[in-house]
């Protein structure tokens, strides 16, 4: 489900291309950070250009998890990424990490800025997960992030709508931090008005976004008609304050609930 919000409405789209206004955009390079739902996005989103039959590109410059996936690159590679995207039509690339522990996960950490800057050169889209979050629903960046590439054309700052109502503490990644532009207690709730604040300001997802980017908020988990009523009441409360593309999403198998 991705909904985006319209004149007071939920308006329902076929697919984040066509909610972000990207079909007509041929090589967009698109940053996701924040929590709650970074991955899932990025999936969907190459996904949708593969369908479209558009090569796609996927990277991160923070640290993302390495999958068994045949589209996965592993090296600095131009003659490599290539063969990947004529043969799978996606590349997910990135420099592996070595196993902090037998049998973890694996990851993989950012290429070289020139190599980077060579995936761009093909001139096809880019994503790239710019942000950590730890698998918690919301944070605020640390001091060193997110690390938004200069080629970045729009952001995407996405927030789990699971976390509102529960503690700060327990629900977000870097509490400290959220504590601090909320100005509460790492003990308290996470409310409604506090995801506006979040979003908007320039401590929370709009760090590092500057003024020639794109800028869009995606309230993901609206898993259920009461999340997605909060979702509708935080993008009132946005757009009270500036006119913004926000959607609200939700990749459950089930579907939104009752």
């Amino acid at each position: 489900m991705i909904l985006r919000y319209e004149h007071g409405e939920l308006v329902e789209q076929r697919t984040y291309r066509e909610a972000l206004c990207l079909e007509a955009d041929v090589s967009p390079v698109l940053s996701i950070v924040g929590a709650g739902g970074k991955t899932t996005t990025a999936l969907h989103l190459a996904q949708e250009f593969v369908n479209a039959k558009i090569a796609v590109a996927v990277t991160t410059s923070t640290h993302m998890q390495i999958e068994t996936e045949p589209w996965f690159l592993l090296e600095e590679s131009m003659e490599k990424l290539r063969e990947i995207l004529e043969r799978e039509k996606q590349v997910w690339f990135g420099i592996p990490e070595p196993l902090k522990e037998p049998g973890g996960v694996r990851k993989m950490r950012m290429v070289s800025s020139p190599f980077f800057r060579k995936v761009c050169a093909l001139q096809i889209p880019v994503i790239i997960e710019a942000d950590g979050a730890r698998r918690m629903s919301c944070k605020v960046p640390g001091e060193h992030e997110p690390v938004l590439f200069p080629e970045t054309t729009g952001v995407l700052a996405v927030y789990g709508l699971d976390a509102v109502g529960k503690s700060i503490q327990e629900h977000c990644f870097r509490p400290e931090k959220v504590a601090e532009v909320l100005k509460k207690q790492q003990s308290d709730c996470l409310e409604a008005e506090d995801i506006v604040t979040l979003a908007m300001d320039k401590r929370g997802g709009r760090k590092g976004v500057s003024e020639d980017q794109n800028y869009w908020i995606i309230l993901n988990k609206a898993d259920n008609k009461k999340r997605i009523e909060i979702a509708k009441y935080i993008c009132e409360k946005i757009s009270e304050r500036e006119r913004l593309c926000i959607l609200v999403t939700s990749h459950t198998s089930e579907g939104v609930q009752t």
